[in-house]
């Protein structure tokens, strides 16, 4: 149970981060728009493939650790979407 305590406080973390990073991008996009800065923009624009990449991971993460702890059914049930399900049940395959 303490190592799903860490896991689930590490995935916080990495959401609030996350989070961060999204607002930053949201306060830089209207400032980019009001002061017609082109360059900010495109910083805004690049930086999306950073949260992007930050998004799968916590999905990835959260999916493995639903798989890992929870009861199928539940998992299942949690599952938004076919892919997950196929990623929770390759986690429980490797699962020792």
């Amino acid at each position: 149970m303490r190592r799903f305590a860490l896991e689930l406080e590490e995935l916080k973390r990495a959401l609030l981060e996350m989070g961060a990073l999204v607002e930053a991008s949201i306060h830089c996009s209207v400032q980019a728009l009001v002061s017609r800065d082109e360059g900010m923009a495109r910083r805004v624009i690049e930086n999306e493939s950073c949260v992007n990449k930050m998004e799968l991971d916590i999905d990835a993460r959260v999916t493995r650790l639903l798989a890992l702890n929870q009861p199928v059914q539940a998992t299942s049930a949690c599952s938004s979407s076919p892919s997950k399900s196929t990623r929770i049940w390759s986690e429980l395959a490797t699962w020792p």
